[in-house]
Formats: structure tokens, C-alpha cells, sequence
């Protein structure tokens, strides 16, 4: 039996799947604060990881639904090398903020000395940095895919009918 290769918005819902299984299965971690309290000149935020959890899983539902519509109701050939880098940066650059984030609850309960809660900060900053780009790059990749896409199928349409 041959396995048939996924299509992309599997990928956003298997990884969907696998953060709502981690918010239910690593519960007490998450109802903790993500704890940032001084970044920016003064602005203090204290994020709860349920809700950032949430969000990034919608945010994988949401982007397969739009590969899912694009690909298969609107017939849309999309340039698979810009599907592959949008996917790639925003699949593990929000799964890399909840990593530094499982990692900083694993060490936390050792001995707390100034250079830990340096790191411990600036892993936070960098976690966050991560995930923020994450959005910002891979969102515009695919608008450019989608719009490049929708002009060459207009295009392809417009030269097979041409108007006399």
C-alpha cells in the first residue's frame, strides 16, 4: 500500500491537533503566567500561555481552512516553494515559543541565582521575537502566493479566451 503524500493543510491541522493535546495534557504549566514584566520602556505584560495556546492553534486551523478553500474549491495552484517556506516559518516559529517555554518550567525549580533570571529573561524576549516574526514574514509570503497565484490563473483564463 503506498501512502499518499499530505497536503499542506493537514500539516496546519495535525499541528492544531498537537497544541490543543499539549494545552490539555500540560495544564498546570500553562495556567502560569508567561511572566515578561519589563519590556519596552514600562510596558508590563503577564500572558496567559492558555490563551496563547489558543490562539496559535486557531491560527493553524484558520491558515488550513485557507489552503484547504484556495486549493481545493478555488483550484488555485499555489508555487509550492512558497508554500513550503510559509509553512516551515509559521509551523516552528510558534512551536518554538511553547519549547523555550517548556523549557524554562523544566529548569525552573533549580536554584535561582542572577544569571538564571537573565536568561530566563532574555528566553522569554527571544521566544516571543520568534513567534511575533513568525507571524509577520509568513503571513505576507501568503498574500504574495495567493495574489501571484489569482493573476496567473486570470492570466491563463484571458489567453485561452481571448476577447475578439
Amino acid at each position: 500500500m503506498k501512502l499518499k503524500r499530505l497536503k499542506i493543510y493537514y500539516y496546519f491541522w495535525i499541528a492544531a491537533l498537537l497544541m490543543v493535546f499539549e494545552l490539555i495534557f500540560n495544564a498546570d504549566i500553562y495556567q502560569q503566567s508567561l511572566g515578561i514584566d519589563f519590556i519596552f520602556n514600562g510596558i508590563f505584560e503577564h500572558v496567559n500561555l492558555n490563551l496563547v495556546g489558543s490562539a496559535a492553534a486557531a491560527f493553524y486551523v484558520l491558515n488550513g481552512l485557507a489552503y484547504w478553500y484556495i486549493q481545493e474549491q478555488l483550484d488555485l495552484n499555489l508555487n509550492t516553494v512558497l508554500i513550503k517556506i510559509h509553512s516551515f516559518i509559521f509551523l516552528f516559529g510558534i512551536m518554538v515559543c511553547f519549547i523555550f517555554i517548556k523549557f524554562d518550567r523544566y529548569i525552573e525549580h533549580k536554584e535561582v541565582t542572577e544569571i538564571y533570571l537573565k536568561f530566563n529573561y532574555y528566553l522569554k524576549i527571544v521566544s516571543l521575537l520568534i513567534t511575533a516574526a513568525a507571524l509577520i514574514i509568513a503571513q505576507p509570503i501568503f498574500i504574495i502566493n495567493l495574489l501571484k497565484s489569482n493573476h496567473k490563473k486570470q492570466r491563463d483564463k484571458h489567453q485561452l479566451n481571448p476577447k475578439k
